[in-house]
């Protein structure tokens, strides 16, 4: 699925029925695994995603250094943050 754009409905709704093709159910009920697949394509479906967020996150996931989502405002400065953006607690000694 190389070459995907997720922030396109078809596509995104292609790599989801792939994906699910490729899942063992061996082990769960048929209930279990048809609530399974009926809700990884409603989210699928639902999901919206502008190309900007999607490019970050992609850059963010490929690695690359000074990408930052969410606290700090703005770049990274080497602090961790909690998810409301304030700055974590140093961490304990060992």
């Amino acid at each position: 699925m190389l070459g995907l754009d997720p922030t396109d409905n078809d596509q995104r709704n292609l790599a989801t029925e792939s994906l699910l093709g490729k899942v063992n159910w061996k082990g769960t009920t048929p209930f279990m695994s048809d609530l399974a697949s009926t809700r990884t394509k409603q989210l699928s479906e639902e999901m919206s995603v502008p190309r900007e967020i999607m490019e970050g996150l992609l850059l963010a996931a490929g690695g690359m250094g000074g990408v930052s989502f969410g606290g700090g405002g703005g770049g990274s400065n080497n602090e961790l943050t909690n998810w409301d953006g304030t700055k974590k607690k140093k961490g304990r000694s060992m």
